[in-house]
């Protein structure tokens, strides 16, 4: 049983590693939200006393309503045991800035991941895919946008993601399912990953965009340390993101359902 506590330091989307799950959707969504959303953690988990005097931690999430409110559901409690391998690391999610043992493993993202897969139906649930802005709107309540990257579009989603960079939405993006088209460039098909945000150079006036990788590696080489953080050309982001998530914070959101959208589920392992 994992003992440590929920958050070290402040929460961050670094402390995020995903694990031999086939859920990329799952870190990369909490990743997206525990950077602007510094409450976020303490909004969706609660670690507390049961009533046999036990340890005992739930999670509040909503059901997504596209008629209606949300409904807001909290999970039934668990602990804090977690699927190990033989070496004793957590065998799922895990932390990518603290040792990953019982008595020091900083617990947020490992016990969203339980408690979302409690929410959902299980691990195994998890485990088949899913759409990053499902997870988002289970968190926040809200309705996430759903944005094909298509060449018609091209200057309104960098306007979008400038705007969600300026205000702090959470926002990711999902690859194409064809390996062919990742080969040499770094990232992965079928993958999602945590969009951090853009830049502007001031000298250049270059467009980037920067990601993060949920597996806390993996990433094009010549950017420096493997920590999955790094820049591309705005260019190179249009041609490599097949769909962008995002959940505009401010209730403007279409609130579209996307049932032609895959189901993303790269494994960290």
């Amino acid at each position: 049983r994992f003992k440590a506590a929920t958050v070290i330091d402040g929460a961050t989307s670094s402390d995020v590693g995903q694990g031999a799950l086939g859920d990329c959707f799952v870190p990369a969504s909490w990743g997206a939200l525990i950077d602007p959303l510094k409450d976020i953690v303490d909004r969706v988990i609660e670690r507390r006393t049961g009533a046999d005097g036990q340890e005992e931690w739930v999670g509040h999430f909503y059901k997504p309503s596209w008629t209606g409110p949300y409904e807001k559901v909290t999970t039934q409690a668990t602990d804090s045991d977690l699927y190990v391998r033989p070496d004793g690391v957590p065998k799922y999610m895990r932390n990518r800035t603290t040792p990953n043992t019982v008595d020091e493993m900083e617990l947020h993202a490992a016990m969203f991941e339980k408690l979302y897969a409690m929410f959902k139906g299980g691990y195994d649930v998890l485990g088949q895919g899913g759409i990053p802005g499902e997870v988002m709107s289970a968190v926040l309540g809200q309705h996430y946008d759903f944005i094909a990257v298509t060449n018609d579009r091209i200057e309104k989603i960098w306007d979008t993601l400038k705007q969600g960079t300026d205000q702090g939405w959470p926002m990711t993006g999902g690859t194409y399912d064809d390996a062919a088209r990742y080969i040499g460039t770094g990232m992965h098909e079928n993958h999602a990953y945590t969009i951090k945000g853009v830049t502007i150079d001031p000298t250049t006036g270059e467009r980037r965009v920067t990601l993060r990788n949920p597996w806390g590696m993996g990433e094009p080489e010549g950017d420096g340390v493997d920590d999955g953080v790094y820049s591309i050309p705005f260019a190179k982001f249009a041609d490599l993101i097949e769909v962008v998530n995002l959940v505009r914070l401010d209730g403007s959101g279409g609130g579209n359902v996307a049932p032609q959208q895959r189901a993303l589920h790269a494994s960290g392992e």
